[in-house]
């Protein structure tokens, strides 16, 4: 693998090179932080949920009442089941801004949490101990212990905690096997974020096309609500589906080309990325042709049969005439 200035992931240069390095020493500190999504739930947890609450708040101390006197007693009970929901809201509001709040900083000398306005510092010595896990990578340094989420650039930081441990000989500080399996897995996450954040508007779009279609074809089809409501789910989330698929492809190319040795990834390949997801994109939308077509010819196949098997006494005996005594 190349030394490449624009490859976070490459071996580290040393920090006497005249560019900085990828970790704190002689370079300014990064700081990394969640994700833009984490940071934005935050605030559109609060309108996502409280305005329905709000509703069923009035709809039950308003309208309903009148509606049905008997409805009022039992306005009680809506109102505790309201709040029990409220506080799962806002816990789960809660974990969101701590989330959002989560930083972390590597400098010269050490680490730099903060969460929740509280600052921890843990140095770099013989005490700090790397434990990837995973869903986070928790760092140890004695009787403490911090927890990392996933956070932007989070491959870059293991990147560049490892080479800043190495250049002290503190490389007993983590399992070298661990960390890299969890070093893959964040840099490729760390890509995977960015195609995503680079399409999300495209995606969007065409999710709300594609349940279009599903709604068009569930009319066509003439079947039931529930029909219509498959058809609809089935197509929206066709598009996602096609996105995993091809970034489950760049996985299993992204695996391949790290380096356990040198303990470096790839950089992102657009020539790549590109071709893979138009392939995954031919063979999604062929076979959601194929199968709704399939399910359509099914679908009119089981009608037409209906309609031909179908007894025709009843008819008959209505259209006889009646002959009288």
């Amino acid at each position: 693998m190349t030394d490449d200035v624009n490859n976070p992931y490459a071996a580290p240069r040393p920090p006497s090179h005249h560019q900085a390095g990828p970790w704190g020493m002689s370079a300014a500190p990064l700081e990394y932080r969640c994700r833009k999504f984490v940071r934005w739930m935050q605030y559109v947890m609060i309108p996502i949920t409280a305005l329905p609450l709000i509703g069923a708040v009035a709809y039950g101390f308003t309208v309903a009442p009148f509606q049905n006197p008997a409805f009022f007693y039992y306005s009680a009970s809506l109102l505790l089941l309201l709040l029990f929901i409220g506080g799962g809201i806002w816990w789960t509001w809660w974990s969101y801004h701590g989330l959002a709040s989560t930083s972390v900083v590597l400098e010269d000398n050490g680490l730099v949490y903060r969460c929740r306005g509280r600052e921890i510092r843990v140095p770099l010595d013989a005490n700090m101990f790397l434990e990837p896990r995973a869903t986070s990578f928790d760092i140890r340094s004695g009787d403490r212990r911090i927890r990392l989420p996933d956070l932007e650039g989070l491959g870059r930081f293991v990147h560049s905690l490892k080479a800043a441990l190495d250049s002290r000989g503190l490389s007993s500080a983590y399992d070298r096997d661990r960390l890299f399996n969890f070093f893959v897995r964040a840099a490729f996450a760390d890509q995977s974020w960015q195609r995503a954040e680079a399409v999300l508007a495209r995606l969007l779009l065409v999710t709300v096309a594609s349940g279009a279609v599903g709604w068009i074809l569930a009319q066509l089809l003439g079947g039931d609500l529930v029909w219509t409501v498959v058809c609809i789910g089935v197509s929206a989330l066709w598009p996602a589906c096609i996105g995993a698929g091809g970034e489950l492809v760049l996985y299993f190319h992204f695996r391949r080309a790290a380096d356990r040795a040198a303990f470096t990834c790839p950089a992102r390949d657009p020539a790549l990325e590109h071709k893979v997801f138009v392939w995954a994109t031919a063979i999604g939308v062929t076979a959601y042709v194929v199968i709704a077509a399939t399910l359509s010819l099914a679908l009119l196949g089981g009608t037409i049969k209906d309609s031909l098997t179908a007894t025709p006494g009843s008819d008959m005996e209505c259209s006889q005439p009646s002959t009288g005594g």
